[in-house]
């Protein structure tokens, strides 16, 4: 079974993030902490993240995940959540060469900022940790950024405003704008999918 770390940044809903991958992932061990020695031991790692992009930014590089992140991001599948994805990109860390933009919507008058709820998500690209997920299935959004990848790594988006990607896929990164934990079956099945991925297309 697998060693599941999600790093503790003590920010956001890290509680949620811990009991769906406990009942997704088929009896792995999963655990919180930010010791870089643990994170090294685990099989994946999990970065969640809700909130305010700086906060969390701030709280990763006084925890050192600024330099042990990039070693993570090279040995095992990392998955990066919300604001946890958007941590990683030019607004963030640096670490991986994606932009973040707020959404737009200028000019709609029935769109409301944050997109807060649920929304259907479009498959692009096949990925294994997207393996028997419905096209056009229900996942749980809180978000007003964007991520802005290339089509290729693109595996589904979501339309509220704009189109977005609501799963990008860039080697043994994967990094998804919905709540995996609170979007019931579908984020389950997603989790489940992301914890037996051996980092592989």
């Amino acid at each position: 079974m697998s060693r599941v770390a999600i790093i503790d940044h003590g920010l956001g809903n890290l509680q949620a993030v811990e009991k769906a991958l406990v009942k997704a992932g088929g009896g792995s061990t999963v655990f919180r902490c930010y010791d870089p020695d643990a994170l090294r031991r685990a099989d994946v790692v999990v970065l969640p993240g809700t909130g305010r992009l700086t906060a969390c930014v701030d709280e990763l590089r006084r925890l050192g995940m600024a330099e042990l992140l990039p070693e993570l991001l090279r040995d095992k599948p990392v998955l990066a959540i919300n604001i946890g994805l958007h941590a990683l990109g030019r607004q963030g860390l640096g670490l991986l060469d994606f932009d973040t933009q707020a959404l737009n919507a200028d000019g709609l008058l029935d769109a409301r900022l944050p997109h807060l709820g649920w929304n259907r998500v479009h498959t692009r690209n096949a990925h294994p940790v997207w393996d028997g997920i419905p096209q056009d299935c229900w996942f749980y959004f809180a978000h007003n950024a964007r991520a802005v990848a290339p089509d290729e790594q693109v595996v589904a988006t979501c339309e509220y405003t704009e189109k977005f990607p609501a799963v990008m896929a860039h080697e043994r990164l994967i990094g998804v704008q919905f709540q995996p934990e609170i979007s019931h079956d579908n984020g389950l099945r997603f989790l489940a999918n992301f914890v037996n991925w051996d980092g592989r297309t």
